[in-house]
């Protein structure tokens, strides 16, 4: 064969392999960084996606399993890890075809979960993403703030399913959420510079933002992360409502009130009646949610310094993470 048609032909076999490398967005969360507001815009702008070379898709488009809720990625999650989720979980067909449907894609494929960022052992992760071409876009979250934040979607949870959990004794307090978060095994994502070394090993293309204002662009969310993924016009999108709201520390207190002065039958219904009000949108749960003193925050802060000053000098180029 001569020079030039082996060039020729080497060429070819290039853009082929070019052309199987598709490509797949990964939104891993974390928890309690806009998460279900990012989930709720994808999902309710299907078309304009489509028209920028994105897909979003649903369960039912490689499975035959059906969720309500727009978190529904948190089940390919759920498939590819040992974490134990509510989520409904996919077989290794599903996967396989899930697979089949991105090679097929002539568009972008978008996977958000935030339960990806639970997931420590990432070899089935890594596996399923070998033949892609992967970006990895993550939120990051200061840790104090995010450790209040996860113990109250917890309790955000309880309530919701009008659970006497909340009255137990050990609700508020830094101890109660200090065992939430060890039993949920939650710490090791809060050394972000492991957590950030684990995910570069399934695609080096790791996008790390900040979950925020000072770090958002424009202080908005849903433009960082259209903006992270190469979005740069939103005139043709749907705008994502305010969703997944804390539930202020007030509110429970006021139960626990009601459960200790007229006893659980009574603090059973006012618990009811605030699930009714708040769903009907005629009351706002939303509030404080701190548990941590400044003595506690400050002492965790000084923990994780170093950690966070490392990830800042690697991934921003500044000594300090959270501004």
């Amino acid at each position: 064969m001569s020079s030039c048609r082996m060039s020729t032909y080497l060429l070819y076999l290039i853009a082929s392999n070019l052309e199987t490398m598709m490509k797949l967005i990964f939104h891993i969360g974390l928890q309690k960084t806009g998460t279900s507001s990012i989930q709720h815009f994808l999902h309710h702008n299907r078309d304009a996606l489509l028209a920028d070379g994105l897909i979003y898709p649903r369960l039912t488009d490689f499975s035959n399993v059906h969720f309500s809720g727009i978190s529904y990625h948190n089940s390919v999650a759920a498939a590819l890890s040992k974490i134990s989720s509510t989520f409904p979980k996919l077989d290794e067909h599903d996967i396989s075809s899930l697979k089949i449907f991105i090679s097929q894609s002539k568009k972008t494929v978008i996977l958000s979960a935030e339960d990806f960022s639970r997931i420590l052992d990432l070899e089935k992760v890594i596996e399923f993403t070998k033949e892609f071409e992967t970006t990895i876009v993550v939120y990051l979250r200061e840790q104090t703030a995010w450790l209040q934040s996860m113990y109250n979607q917890r309790n955000k949870i309880l309530l919701e399913r009008n659970s006497e959990d909340l009255f137990d004794e050990s609700l508020f307090t830094q101890e109660g959420m200090f065992s939430f978060i060890k039993e949920g095994n939650f710490m090791p994502i809060t050394r972000f510079d492991e957590f950030l070394y684990r995910w570069s090993k399934v695609s080096p293309d790791l996008r790390v933002r900040l979950f925020s204002k000072a770090d958002l662009m424009d202080g908005d969310l849903i433009k960082d992360f259209m903006h992270t993924i190469g979005v740069h016009r939103l005139d043709a999108y749907t705008p994502a409502p305010q969703i997944n709201e804390n539930v202020a520390n007030g509110w429970l207190a006021f139960l626990r009130r009601i459960d200790a002065e007229q006893g659980r039958d009574a603090a059973r219904g006012a618990m009811r009646a605030m699930n009714d009000l708040s769903r009907a949108g005629e009351i706002s749960v939303t509030g404080n949610t701190g548990i941590l003193n400044e003595k506690a925050i400050a002492h965790i802060r000084a923990q994780y310094a170093d950690i966070n000053k490392r990830v800042a000098l690697q991934y921003f180029g500044r000594d300090t993470l959270f501004r």
